[in-house]
């Protein structure tokens, strides 16, 4: 890297691990600030994440190693930074943010009788509450469904959100109702053809909740069996 002006740097003692020197500006060509939720895991807390690209005009390399965010000038917190090249894009913590509460409801299960074996219906609810004063840009509730098993035995089917796009095409996902999309969670936000993750991780992207706006969602699936086949959900 180059130093944009002389500096004489402690190279030794307890002064140098406090010395912090400044070595360059970059612009940063966006930065989009979102909210992520996951209510199984953590039902009263998200996680508010940075994602941004530095222009490709910028020669420097962002090295890997724990970073200081600040947010109006005033410090937010400590993350870490992955190691991005000019153009890439990357994704920072900010911690959590208790303004913002998740509840989910107990899961509901119902199994019936089928001509070859059985079917089993599984539901349950999330509620999102925005308590904080302003509106949130861009929320992302995730949740999660069982995956066949490698035997095979097993089909799962994905009833509500209905309607899923899989393939290449499960990017586009399906409008829930203004302002709020479901679709399979993806392997890589930046590039769309790398599909979907493929581990049944299901994410509502809500655009704009407005301060005090409460959001509702329905998570069902069935899964269905020959008789005699036993099979449980981990």
């Amino acid at each position: 890297f180059d130093v944009a002006a002389p500096s004489t740097v402690p190279s030794g003692g307890k002064s140098a691990k406090d010395t912090k020197v400044f070595i360059a500006e970059l612009v940063l060509e966006s930065i989009d600030v979102e909210w992520v939720v996951v209510p199984k895991e953590a039902p009263t807390a998200f996680t508010l994440v940075c994602q941004s690209a530095h222009h490709e005009l910028d020669p420097y390399v962002l090295l890997l190693g724990p970073a200081s965010f600040l947010v109006n000038n005033s410090f937010s917190t400590k993350s870490a930074l992955p190691l991005v090249h000019p153009c890439e894009f990357f994704t920072a913590k900010l911690g959590p943010d208790p303004s913002i509460r998740a509840t989910l409801s107990p899961l509901v299960q119902k199994r019936t009788q089928a001509t070859n074996g059985t079917i089993t219906f599984f539901s349950r609810r999330l509620a999102i509450h925005n308590t904080r004063p302003s509106a949130l840009p861009r929320l992302v509730v995730r949740d999660q469904v069982p995956v066949r098993g490698a035997s095979n035995e097993t089909k799962v089917a994905v009833l509500a959100p209905a309607g899923l796009p899989v393939g290449e095409d499960s990017w586009k996902g399906v409008a829930v109702r203004e302002g709020v999309q479901a679709r399979y969670a993806q392997k890589n936000e930046g590039e769309r053809l790398e599909g979907a993750k493929g581990d049944g991780t299901i994410e509502w992207v809500c655009t704009r909740v407005a301060a005090g706006q409460r959001l509702e969602a329905s998570l069902v699936w069935e899964v269905s069996a020959p008789t005699g086949y036993s099979w449980t959900v981990s």
